[in-house]
């Protein structure tokens, strides 16, 4: 019997179809179905008469498998394929929602494994990282959704202005190289690199806002920063940014906390291609610029330097770990806050040390590691390192010094 056959009954693979959805524990509320190598489609039909409301994807391991090459087959919604030009993360970012998690369900067919047994494991362990991110965006977004419709109101004050600029700004930043400074702690042991590519001339540096202390210590002045953090708190990295001598231009989500002490200061808003969203920026007229959430600045940063920028990327600082006591690049501006809280119950070293601790227990530091290792091999060979990052970030090409 050939591997092919083996994916279902031969007598009859209807009934096994059915009888398997069976011992599924299926919620009534799912709104999408991800089926891993559902073969000749026998769950298909079964899937749209329960659940007619919800959309069914298909994730093949062969090609053969997909619509063009069994035309009476049950048709999906959307299916990928290792023949696809893109990736099955980017595939279902762009069918699903971001925040869709609890209306996920992935429905296995184990016979495929038989098919290509590495395969189809590595395609379950990427179908679980994505339902996971998907869950962590949901419970943020869930918790945040208010404060982050009160930052999109009050950032209407920077509407008008952002609307009327052209920003030409990002002409030039369209050719040059990119240098790109997240928070972690590694990016004070980067500044010597950082200086060495800037010096070669054509070079931009942008930098999450968090970093934005620490560069301006050593005399550095962005001329991009990023923010997409939501909390107020976010706020009090902006004060160096209005101490710079230039204007740098502030890439902003839509529902970021901006402090009104930026108002002049050349602001390009994006969106997370929610429907919300897309009406705000079309409202206003403002571009309509669309990154994904990725929960993490640096992500996102790098998301618009691949879109909007040809030059070579370097990336600093992206430590996604904390080292003894420090979560981030020093001068930080929430070190103040435990400064003014410290007492001789509660040292400042002793709070630095449970923040750290915290963040680490946290899992968001895996999260964002094993979501970079899974895009970077995608990524064109434009991504260099300037110092120690995370280790996943072996995967990009050594710019060390």
């Amino acid at each position: 019997m050939s591997k092919d056959q083996r994916l279902h009954s031969v007598y009859n693979p209807e009934k096994e179809a059915l009888k398997y959805l069976d011992s599924l524990n299926i919620s009534p509320h799912t709104r999408f179905f991800i089926l891993l190598e559902c073969g000749f489609g026998y769950l298909i039909p079964p899937l749209r008469l329960r659940y007619p409301a919800a959309q069914i994807i298909s994730v093949h391991i062969r090609s053969e498998y997909t619509a063009a090459h069994l035309p009476d087959a049950p048709t999906p919604d959307a299916e990928w394929s290792p023949a696809s030009t893109e990736t099955c993360t980017t595939f279902l970012e762009r069918v699903i929602g971001d925040s869709e998690s609890v209306h996920i369900k992935l429905i296995e067919w184990r016979p495929a494994i038989a098919l290509d047994a590495l395969l189809y494991r590595q395609l379950v362990g990427e179908l679980t990282r994505f339902i996971r991110r998907s869950d962590a965006n949901a419970r943020t977004t869930r918790h945040f959704t208010e404060r982050w419709r009160r930052n999109t109101l009050r950032n209407s004050r920077f509407f008008a202005d952002a609307a009327r600029k052209t920003f030409p700004e990002l002409a030039a930043y369209q050719s040059d190289d990119l240098v790109i400074c997240a928070a972690g702690p590694t990016l004070e042991a980067s500044f010597p690199a950082i200086t060495a590519q800037l010096n070669r001339g054509n070079t931009k540096l942008a930098a999450a806002a968090s970093a934005v202390a620490a560069l301006r210590a050593r005399s550095f002045e962005p001329d991009i920063i990023f923010t997409s953090d939501g909390g107020s708190w976010a706020r009090l990295h902006f004060f160096e940014a209005v101490r710079c001598l230039r204007r740098s231009l502030i890439v902003a989500a839509l529902h970021a906390a901006l402090p009104s002490c930026l108002l002049g200061f050349p602001i390009l808003f994006f969106g997370d291609g929610s429907a919300e969203q897309r009406a705000v920026l079309d409202e206003y007229g403002l571009p309509r610029v669309e990154l994904p959430q990725r929960g993490t600045v640096t992500a996102s940063a790098l998301d618009f330097a691949l879109r909007w920028t040809t030059g070579q990327i370097f990336l600093a600082g992206a430590s996604l770990s904390s080292h003894d006591l420090h979560s981030h690049a020093r001068p930080y501006a929430f070190d103040a806050l435990l400064v003014q809280t410290a007492n001789r119950y509660k040292p400042w070293y002793h709070q630095q040390w449970a923040r750290t601790r915290a963040l680490e227990a946290g899992g968001s530091y895996k999260l964002y590691a094993a979501w970079f290792e899974q895009q970077l091999s995608l990524y064109p060979p434009r991504i260099f390192n300037l110092g120690e990052n995370h280790p996943v970030f072996t995967f990009c090409h050594d710019g060390s010094y």
